[in-house]
C-alpha cells in the first residue's frame, strides 16, 4: 500500500467533526507561534464615548471606525497594540500603570482625534493622558508615531 493510499485510508477513517477539530487545534498551535513573536508597542487613543454616540452599536462614527481599523492594523503587521484600561489592569495607580505598559513596550502610536463631546467628569475637550503617554513614550526613548485627525 503506498503513502497516499495509508493517507487516504486515515483521513476517512475521522468524523468530520474530529478532522474541523484537528483544523482547530492546528490553528491554533499556529497563532500561538505567531503570538510569541509579536512585538508589543503602547496604543494611545482617546475614549470612544468621545468620539460619537454613547452606544457602542453599529453604525459607528468615523473616528470610532478609524481607532478600530488603527488597532486591526497595528495587530496585522505583528504589533501587539496594547492600551488601558481595555487589555491590561494593574493594581497600581492610572500613571503607573500607564508608566509600567509604556516601560515594557517597544513603541508607541498616538491617535488624536476631534471629539464630539468633552470628556465625561472633566467637561475638557481631551484627556490629559492623549499629552502625558506619547511624553512618557518619548522619555523612554520609543519609536512613536503620532496621528492627528481633524476632519472626518
Amino acid at each position: 500500500m503506498s503513502s497516499r493510499d495509508k493517507y487516504h485510508k486515515e483521513t476517512h477513517s475521522f468524523s468530520n467533526e474530529e478532522l474541523e477539530q484537528q483544523h482547530k487545534d492546528m490553528q491554533e498551535l499556529s497563532n500561538a507561534a505567531t503570538a510569541l513573536f509579536r512585538i508589543p508597542v503602547f496604543f494611545s487613543h482617546q475614549n470612544l464615548f468621545t468620539l460619537g454616540p454613547p452606544p457602542f452599536k453599529p453604525p459607528f462614527t468615523k473616528q470610532k471606525r478609524f481607532i478600530i481599523r488603527m488597532f486591526k492594523e497595528i495587530k496585522k503587521v505583528l504589533l501587539f497594540p496594547r492600551t488601558l484600561p481595555n487589555t491590561d489592569e494593574y493594581p497600581d495607580t492610572t500613571l503607573e500603570n500607564i508608566g509600567t505598559i509604556v516601560n515594557s513596550s517597544y513603541g508607541l502610536a498616538a491617535a488624536l482625534l476631534v471629539p464630539d463631546r468633552p470628556v465625561e467628569g472633566t467637561g475638557e475637550p481631551y484627556s490629559p493622558f492623549l499629552q502625558i503617554e506619547p511624553a512618557m513614550g518619548y522619555q523612554y526613548g520609543l519609536d512613536r508615531l503620532h496621528l492627528v485627525g481633524q476632519n472626518f
